[in-house]
This record gives structure tokens, sequence and C-alpha cells, in this order.
């Protein structure tokens, strides 16, 4: 495990929110537009003489961002990637540029060997990183509002259960610790995607509510830090049912 300092740097904040259908539980959901290992290729975030991790890469992602590797440009991909917001040049863009097509050749071949596994790219809860001198609960509001569109006023958060802590070390070697506060969606609660918000766009590609059977099915197989965040956190809204439905909130 990396020691207390590497863990708080890389630190991010959340809300897990639940509503209740017919009396059970369903959460909120959201999934990326891109795979962590599409967006880490383009942006040459790995070792090219590690065939190993390319392949590992190649076979985490989908099978349209493969494809689109296979087909376009760089230039094209990296438009899309950043929305039309940032333009294609620059220092940074020549050095990933030249990587891409260095890496490309690589690529086709372990492409057209490893297995495509995922459909869509990874799902999770809404969260993100303090800005600086940010508070953690203000960090959790404002990362669900900017992916999901819901404000502070469409949820309350629950006294009765405590923030849920995953830790866990990415497929990129580097570790990881999310902190989820937990809420309850009021009935004025409506999660969207704004196709005007390009931030939104550029990095949320689906907004769902999932039953807990469904939920725990969309994470990956080596994402079981998630799988054991939902399994507690459905166990604590299933044991505090009734002041999760009747209690003040704040």
């Amino acid at each position: 495990m990396s020691d207390s300092k590497n863990w708080r740097s890389i630190r991010s904040y959340g809300i897990i929110l639940v509503r209740f259908i017919h009396n059970y539980p369903e959460y909120l959901m959201v999934c990326r537009k891109s795979t962590y290992c599409y967006v880490d290729f383009l942006l040459g975030k790995y070792n090219d003489k590690n065939t190993e991790y390319i392949k590992f890469m190649v076979k985490n992602m989908t099978y349209n961002e493969r494809l689109s590797i296979t087909t376009k440009t760089y230039e094209e991909l990296w438009k899309e990637l950043y929305s039309h917001s940032r333009q294609p040049q620059g220092a940074f863009y020549d050095y990933v540029s030249n990587k891409f097509h260095k890496t490309r050749d690589i690529f086709i071949i372990l492409n057209s060997t490893v297995p495509c596994t995922y459909k869509h790219p990874e799902w999770g809860f809404p969260k993100g990183r303090p800005n600086q001198n940010e508070d953690p609960f203000d960090c959790a509001t404002r990362e669900l509002y900017e992916e999901t569109r819901i404000n502070k006023h469409s949820y309350n958060i629950l006294p009765s259960i405590l923030p849920f802590e995953e830790k866990y070390v990415g497929t990129n070697g580097i570790g990881y610790r999310n902190v989820f506060f937990i809420g309850k969606a009021k009935s004025n609660c409506v999660a969207y995607l704004d196709k005007k918000n390009t931030a939104q766009i550029r990095e949320i590609g689906y907004i769902k509510w999932f039953p807990y059977e469904i939920a725990i099915r969309q994470f990956r197989d080596h994402e079981e830090s998630k799988r054991c965040v939902l399994e507690h956190v459905n166990q604590a809204i299933i044991s505090n049912y009734n002041s999760v439905d009747s209690s003040s909130f704040y």
C-alpha cells in the first residue's frame, strides 16, 4: 500500500444516491464516455516497451474505441476526446501524437488477437478530486452536480449512515482512495445529460438508476473494491430502511 501522503494526494469524494421504487432501493450510477485505458492510450500514459500492458489496455477498451484507434487519425481522436474544446497543437500534442503513431502498429496486431470483452466503458458513482482548499462534502456535491446535473436541493444526506471509503490500486499501478457520502433522492430528483454542457458530455456517457442486483453486475471483473462498497452501502440501506424512509435529514 502507498504511504498516507500519497493516498491523500489522490483522494476523491462523491455521493451515492438511493431512491425507493415500491419500497425497493435503486442506486444512481454513471457510465464514463470513454474507458480509462482508451484515454490513457490516447494521452500516452503507458510504457511503449511494455507489450503486456498495452495488451491489457486493448482488452479493457470497448469495440468502438478499438475500431476508432485503428481507423481514425490521431487528430480526429484528439478532437473527439476533448469535444473540440482543446486544439490539436502544442508540445504535449506533438509528444502524444508521435507516441500514438509509434505504437499503433503494435495496437493493431493486438487488436486482431485479443477478444473484445466490454460493450460499455466503466460504470461507477459520481465522484471527483477536490479543488484547492475545497471541503470534502462541497467537493462531493459539486461533482454530483457536474456529472448528473442533480443539485443539492434534490436529495438529503442520510445522517444515520456514515460515509464509505474505497481503497484500491488502479490498473495503472496508482493507489486511489474514494470517500462516498450516502444520500436519498427526493421526488424532484432528476438526472440528465446536458448536451450543451461540454464538460459533462466529455466525461459522462450514460446516467441510470439500477436496482441493487443489476447495479452490482455493472462492475468489471477487476473492480472488486467497487462491488465491496456497493454491497456494504446496500446492507446499510436495508438495515436502516425505516430511519432512511422517515428520518429528518440535513
